[in-house]
């Protein structure tokens, strides 16, 4: 069922899936807390459809009093969450649909997402000098941000205000490697 509608929404026209979306995420919430979570496929499948419905609630032409949709805002803290996914499939399908809708949406609300994702990998993550301590930090998550940053970077210049972090954060990825080790 889940690779049905990812197909439908797709390669539907915009009409077709913006008059399904309502059912759409009346099945993404039944599937959330059900048995298709322990099946990486169909947790993929589901951030497929999230990346869809994600990218059809951004209107094409947008007026410069632009307001995020509740469903993309539901969508995106999914996909948020998903990008801490045990399965790399699921983080990196998660990280091209989040940098996507990124990429779509007015920069003020890219800069906060992106704001976003550095606040996720500051989760359980001490900063202090000279090293950064990466004990507590969910690799997951560190993955799956930076993923994410990266597909952002390859499509377009990341932001001005944000490539100090990103240059820093990327520089300190390599010690966490080791921490790993």
């Amino acid at each position: 069922m889940l690779s049905a509608i990812a197909n439908i929404l797709n390669h539907s026209e915009r009409q077709v899936g913006q008059s399904i979306i309502p059912q759409t995420m009346q099945i993404l919430r039944i599937t959330e807390d059900d048995s298709t979570q322990s099946n990486a496929l169909a947790r993929k499948l589901r951030v497929k459809i999230m990346s869809r419905v994600g990218t059809i609630e951004i209107p094409p032409h947008r007026d410069v009093g632009f307001q995020i949709p509740e469903t993309l805002e539901e969508i995106l803290d999914w996909l948020l969450s998903s990008l801490s996914d045990k399965d790399t499939i699921v983080r990196y399908t998660a990280a091209k649909a989040v940098a996507r809708i990124i990429l779509s949406l007015p920069t003020s609300f890219s800069d906060e997402i992106i704001s976003t994702l550095f606040q996720k990998m500051d989760e359980g993550l001490l900063k202090e000098s000279p090293e950064w301590d990466f004990s507590s930090v969910d690799e997951n998550s560190w993955h799956g941000c930076l993923l994410c940053l990266a597909d952002i970077a390859w499509h377009q210049p990341l932001p001005s205000n944000q490539i100090e972090a990103t240059i820093t954060y990327s520089l300190n990825v390599w010690k966490f490697e080791i921490c790993l080790i």
